[in-house]
């Protein structure tokens, strides 16, 4: 059947004018040239748009793992500053742990607060901060998630903070529902190293 319309199809091409069959073989010539032509732009553009495309991410991706480097870095800083402050210092040798007197805690506390608050001020990305005693217990500076915390760090963190001296950034974690990053930085006596405390930021 197909063999039979091919025949048909050339005797009824043979069967028109010269002209008219120079013309048609032009227009397929020219319809098949075009299209070779629109197939061979679209694949050249359609790599140069991806290429492209990846070399915009791969310059976004730098940009933002530099922010974010440069944003740790001064999260590190602050935190090393609070860390080796000797007024919170003085605080935390007087107070080894958490006070069980209420008013006796709630003046620990202020004064905590008032001497971190010097430091971290109104820093944009610390949005709230606590201070661990030697055994672990909270002394509620800034924050109410400290249970939250607790989950999230476990026992074998909290514990590490007594040996591992350096600054750790950890995270992120779903606390009260935000994706935040979490700082934590031991606490020690300058003058023999001994463990006083750690301090723990929250970032989101």
């Amino acid at each position: 059947m197909i063999e039979n319309l091919k025949k048909k199809v050339f005797h009824l091409f043979l069967g028109i004018s010269l002209k008219r069959r120079l013309f048609i073989t032009y227009l397929l010539l020219s319809s098949l040239i075009l299209m070779l032509t629109s197939v061979f732009f679209y694949t050249a553009s359609k790599k140069v748009l991806i290429k492209r495309a990846a070399l915009s991410s791969q310059q976004q991706l730098s940009l933002i793992t530099s922010n974010l480097g440069e944003k740790i870095d001064h999260i590190s800083n602050y935190a090393i500053t609070l860390s080796i402050n000797s007024n919170i210092a003085d605080v935390l040798k007087e107070n080894p742990t958490v006070p069980e007197n209420t008013l006796e805690h709630f003046l620990v506390n202020s004064e905590l607060t008032n001497q971190a608050q010097r430091i971290i001020g109104l820093h944009k990305n610390i949005y709230a901060w606590d201070i661990l005693d030697t055994e672990n217990h909270w002394f509620h500076s800034s924050t109410t998630e400290t249970d939250q915390l607790d989950s999230i760090l476990g026992s074998e963190i909290l514990d590490s903070l007594q040996t591992n001296l350096a600054f750790q950034f950890l995270g992120p974690f779903q606390i009260s529902g935000e994706p935040t990053f979490v700082a934590l930085k031991s606490i020690t006596n300058i003058d023999n190293t001994k463990y006083l405390g750690a301090l723990v930021l929250l970032i989101r």
